[in-house]
């Protein structure tokens, strides 16, 4: 647990004058929340819920504590209970919406998106988010539409024209879209330069689209922002490897191998070298 701050002393002193008031409780959990302390935040929702079992709030900020510990079965019990008392309240199922799309029941999620639009219909990241669902389930249309939505309604939003940009490739299949996705995640880009993970995905489609420089220059830039990321190091590798440039494969992958990426760990097996370098002079 984190050491208490003069907050975290001054509601618990609230809670001393009047302990049978569950709002201070709540205050210093999401006071603990703010700090990371989750235990700390779920012990005090706990004592809130104890003393107003039906206010919604307390159990939609304990299921959040329960989903950043990894436990999301209680988390969607939380977020049951919430949306039970308070059926009308979009964000609600925006959250639980959220919990399933982490467990891949994607279905599910749909479902509670879906519900969300139709009680805040211009709210951009519910049409957001449901694309995302249907991306994954590779309705192309679907992820499209919804999509579109949502950088219609909020332009300035880089995650959408990235969503937007996964929306045009979704299918892995000969309808994806791999220009309009690159100008889409290019526009996300551009509102959001120093994320690292737009430029490697915009750099997965130029290597499928073999514009292996491309592809290659925005590995060197996402590798620049986020130089611990393994994945990065190899997913470039294999595009060097793609593009003829072994020596540089070779170099990603060893460093791709040492930050912990499993394939890299495989390749720089001394076997599996011993056997490459046999069939590579066949």
């Amino acid at each position: 647990m984190t050491r208490p701050d003069e907050q975290f002393l001054a509601l618990t002193a609230a809670i001393a004058g009047d302990p049978r008031n569950p709002e201070p409780y709540y205050a210093r959990g999401q006071h603990s929340v703010e700090r990371g302390d989750y235990a700390r935040a779920i012990a005090d929702f706990d004592r809130a819920i104890a003393l107003s079992p039906r206010n919604p709030a307390y159990y939609i900020e304990r299921g959040d504590c329960y989903h950043r510990q990894g436990d999301t079965r209680r988390c969607i019990a939380d977020e049951d209970r919430a949306i039970e008392l308070d059926p009308y309240n979009a964000e609600y199922y925006e959250r639980r919406g959220r919990s399933y799309l982490s467990k891949n029941q994607f279905d599910e999620a749909t479902r509670d998106f879906s519900r969300a639009i139709r009680l805040a219909p211009e709210n951009a990241l519910y049409y957001h988010l449901r694309g995302v669902c249907y991306a994954w389930q590779r309705e192309r249309e679907h992820a499209i539409a919804d999509s579109l939505k949502a950088v219609e309604l909020e332009p300035t939003r880089a995650e959408f024209h990235i969503g937007l940009g996964n929306a045009y490739i979704c299918e892995h299949s000969l309808r994806d879209d791999y220009e309009r996705s690159i100008e889409s995640m290019t526009r996300g880009i551009a509102l959001d330069p120093q994320n690292a993970d737009y430029y490697a995905r915009r750099g997965r489609c130029y290597g499928h689209m073999a514009k292996f420089e491309q592809a290659i220059a925005d590995y060197d830039l996402a590798v620049g922002l986020d130089p611990a990321n393994a994945g990065y190091y190899y997913v470039r590798a294999l595009i060097q490897r793609a593009k003829g440039d072994r020596q540089a494969a070779l170099l990603d992958v060893q460093i791709a191998a040492r930050l912990g990426h499993p394939a890299a760990k495989r390749e720089m097996h001394p076997l599996v070298r011993f056997l490459n370098a046999f069939l590579s002079i066949r």
